[in-house]
């Protein structure tokens, strides 16, 4: 029985750090995504440029080829002029993208499955938005805002509390 005990210790110690290794999110090579152009794809990347930068980080959860509210913000709303424009002076873009007719990097659909748990991310798009330090200080789902200057709103708005 003793022996038993040791060896189900022994085993624990051995696995503890792959089990913790499961939970953090991958690392990503940053590469270009066709439909979210000015947005990153490394999370790590998106972290350190808004700890550097001193802006927030907004964090778009989307299905960019099958999710309807997903592809009418992302036409009407975060591909403007307006916000881009908005974007590229005030905030870092990540976006984790769960596609169904396009074949993303494992390693990026690793690390998008991991900050859907992280987050609790329960439908799409799903916009987090956090202070440069990593700190939650809104979050919305569905496509809240018609037009460009509503979804700065919110952003202006989230970044003053």
């Amino acid at each position: 029985m003793k022996n038993l005990l040791l060896a189900t210790l022994a085993l624990l110690l051995i696995s503890t750090p792959a089990l913790l290794a499961q939970n953090a999110v991958p690392k990503v090579k940053e590469f270009t995504h066709k439909h979210f152009e000015g947005w990153l794809t490394s999370y790590a990347k998106a972290q350190e440029e808004a700890k550097v930068q001193k802006k927030p980080l907004l964090i778009l959860f989307t299905g960019s080829d099958w999710c309807p509210p997903c592809m009418f913000i992302e036409k009407n709303v975060l591909s403007k002029k307006e916000f881009m424009d908005f974007a590229k002076k005030d905030l870092v873009l990540f976006v984790a993208d769960s596609p169904n007719k396009t074949q993303m990097p494992e390693d990026y659909a690793a690390q998008v499955e991991a900050l859907s748990g992280q987050f609790q991310v329960e439908g799409v798009p799903t916009f987090i938005l956090l202070s440069p330090e990593g700190r939650e200080l809104s979050k919305k789902v569905g496509a809240f805002a018609q037009k460009p200057d509503e979804f700065i709103a919110w952003v202006k708005s989230s970044t003053k509390k």
